[in-house]
C-alpha cells in the first residue's frame, strides 16, 4: 500500500470515529439530563459506556463532570471554569418514594413524599456552590408533598404559573411565592390500567394509597409538582382567624403584594377559596394553589355561578352585546378576561368583608341560583354594571340580564352585607359588633370600608389594581 493511500484511509477512519461521536453523543443526550451545550462539552469530555450499554458512568476531564445515571454518587465534584456543575441528572416521577395520603381535591391529589438519596446528594454539590435558592433548602429532614394533579392541563396551568413566578428567585421569596422542588407537566400515569382495568401499570400503585386508587388508575395522563407539606406553609385562611387591626393590615399588604408582583409577570390566581389561601405564623398572607391560571382574552367563564369569589363577569359564559355597525341588533359573544388582576380584586374583597362583617354575605354563598345570587350582589353593590366582554371593546350590561334597570342601580349606594348564615331565602343580617373595625375609631373604620367600596365594583374595568389598593389609605 502505498503511503499516499494508507495516509487517506487514515483520514477516513479518522472521519468516521469523529461522526459516531457525534451520533453518540446526540444519543445519549437526553439521558443524561444535559443543557443546550451538551454537544461541545461531549467532544472535550469523550464517553464510556457502561456494562449493559443503556447508562454512562461519570469521567472528569477538563474540570467538567457527566453524572451516572444509575450511581450519581460516584460522580465527582465538577470544578469548572465557571465553577458551575452541569450535566446533572433530572429527577423523575418514578423517582419518588411516595408515603401515606395526606388529601384529595377535585383536581389535585396531596401525597406524603420523599425524594431519593441521590439526589440529596446533588443537592450538596449545589450547595456548595451556591447555585440553590436560599429561601427554601430540602434536605433529607423537609416535610414534602406531591400534588399529583388528575386533570393534567390544571396542573399544566400551575407549573407554568409557578415557573413565571419563580423566574426571579428574590422577588418570588419577598412576595412569598410557593416554593416548589419539582415538578413535570402532562406525562404517562404510571398507575394507569386502561378504561376496562386489564392494562400492565408501569408502576404498582403503594398500598397506603388504596383511597385514592379508582382516582388514579383510571387516567391516562397526569402531571405532578413537589412542595412543602401544605400546613407547614401556615394554617388555612378562616373567617375569625385576624382579630385586630395590626393583623389584618399585614394579612392585607402581604397578599396584595403577592398579587402585584404576580400580576406584573402576566399571573393571576383564579382560585382565591379559604383552603388555598393560608396565614403563616407572621401573619402573611401565602396562596398555595396557582391551578387556574388565564391569560388575557381567555375565557372567564368557570361554571360555578354562585360562589362568591367569583365575580360577576365569570357567572355567564355568552352575554348580548350590541352589534356595532348600527343597526342596534345584538350578538352573543363569549366573555374573555380582560386585565390580568381583576378577577382576583373581587376575591380579595370577598376575603376582606368575610373579616369585617363574618358571618355577613352579600348573598347565600354556594346558592347555585345564578341569576339570583348575580342580582343580589348587583342590588347590594350597585354603581356601573356595563362589563367590558373583550379586549376588542364590546360591552354587556348585566344588570339588564337580571332584570334590573340599569340606571337605578347605578344611583343605588354601596351596602354593606347584608345577609346572615345559610337560611334560605336569605335572613337580615343581625350582627351589631365587628371588632375590627369598632374597636378603632369611626376614621378606620371609613377607611376600610372605602377600601372595600372600591374592590367591589360590578364591572371589572373599574376595579383598581393591586398595586394602586397598596396605596390606599387604609393600608398605610
Amino acid at each position: 500500500m502505498s503511503v499516499p493511500h494508507s495516509r487517506t484511509v487514515i483520514v477516513v477512519l479518522a472521519i468516521l470515529v469523529f461522526v459516531q461521536d457525534i451520533l453518540l453523543a446526540i444519543f445519549y443526550a437526553d439521558k443524561i439530563g444535559t443543557n443546550n451545550d451538551f454537544f461541545n462539552k461531549f467532544l472535550l469530555l469523550g464517553y464510556e459506556e457502561s456494562r449493559n450499554d443503556t447508562e454512562m458512568i461519570p469521567i472528569v476531564e477538563n474540570k467538567l463532570t457527566l453524572w451516572n445515571q444509575s450511581s450519581p454518587s460516584l460522580a465527582q465534584e465538577a470544578e469548572t471554569p465557571q465553577d458551575t456543575v452541569q450535566n446533572l441528572r433530572e429527577l423523575t416521577f418514578n423517582d419518588l418514594i411516595l408515603g401515606e395520603h395526606i388529601s384529595s381535591g377535585s383536581c389535585n391529589i396531596a401525597i406524603e413524599v420523599k425524594l431519593p438519596d441521590w439526589w440529596h446528594q446533588q443537592q450538596k454539590v449545589l450547595q456548595q456552590k451556591n447555585q440553590l435558592p436560599s429561601y427554601f433548602p430540602v434536605d433529607e429532614n423537609t416535610d414534602l408533598v406531591v400534588k399529583i394533579a388528575v386533570f393534567p392541563d390544571w396542573g399544566d396551568l400551575e407549573m407554568r404559573a409557578l415557573r413565571k413566578l419563580h423566574a426571579d428567585k428574590d422577588l418570588a421569596e419577598k412576595h412569598k411565592i410557593m416554593p416548589f422542588t419539582w415538578g413535570a407537566e402532562t406525562f404517562d400515569n404510571p398507575f394507569y390500567e386502561g378504561g376496562d382495568g386489564k392494562e400492565t401499570p408501569q408502576r404498582e400503585l403503594p398500598k397506603q394509597l388504596t383511597k385514592v386508587r379508582m382516582k388514579l388508575v383510571g387516567r391516562k395522563a397526569i402531571s405532578a409538582l413537589v412542595v412543602p407539606n401544605l400546613d407547614s406553609l401556615g394554617q388555612m385562611y378562616g373567617m375569625g382567624k385576624l382579630k385586630t387591626l395590626e393583623e389584618l393590615h399585614r394579612f392585607m399588604r402581604s397578599l396584595f403584594e403577592t398579587l402585584e408582583y404576580a400580576n406584573s409577570v402576566g399571573v393571576n390566581n383564579f382560585d382565591m377559596t379559604g383552603d388555598n389561601l393560608r396565614v403563616d405564623k407572621n401573619g402573611t398572607a401565602i396562596l398555595i394553589d396557582w391551578n387556574r391560571m388565564h391569560v388575557e382574552d381567555e375565557d372567564i367563564y368557570m361554571g360555578a355561578g354562585g360562589s362568591p369569589i367569583i365575580p360577576p363577569e365569570g357567572f355567564f359564559k355568552e352575554v348580548p352585546v350590541v352589534k356595532n355597525d348600527g343597526s342596534g341588533e345584538t350578538i352573543m359573544k363569549r366573555v374573555k378576561q380582560t386585565s390580568v388582576g381583576s378577577y382576583d380584586i373581587w376575591s380579595v374583597g370577598i376575603r376582606f368583608a368575610n373579616i369585617l362583617f363574618q358571618p355577613c354575605y352579600w348573598v347565600y354563598p354556594g346558592s347555585g341560583n345564578k341569576k339570583y345570587s348575580l342580582k343580589e350582589i348587583i342590588r347590594s353593590t350597585g354603581r356601573n354594571t356595563e362589563i367590558l366582554v373583550n379586549k376588542e371593546g364590546d360591552k354587556s350590561d348585566l344588570a339588564t340580564l337580571v332584570g334590573l334597570d340599569s340606571e337605578e342601580v347605578a344611583q343605588t349606594p354601596f351596602r354593606l352585607p347584608i345577609c346572615h348564615g345559610t337560611e334560605m331565602p336569605c335572613k337580615p343580617c343581625s350582627a351589631k359588633s365587628f371588632p375590627v373595625l369598632d374597636s378603632n375609631g369611626t376614621q378606620m373604620r371609613d377607611k376600610a370600608l372605602d377600601l372595600l367600596e372600591k374592590m367591589m365594583h360590578i364591572a371589572p374595568q373599574d376595579r383598581p389594581t393591586a398595586k394602586e389598593l397598596l396605596e390606599h389609605p387604609f393600608l398605610n
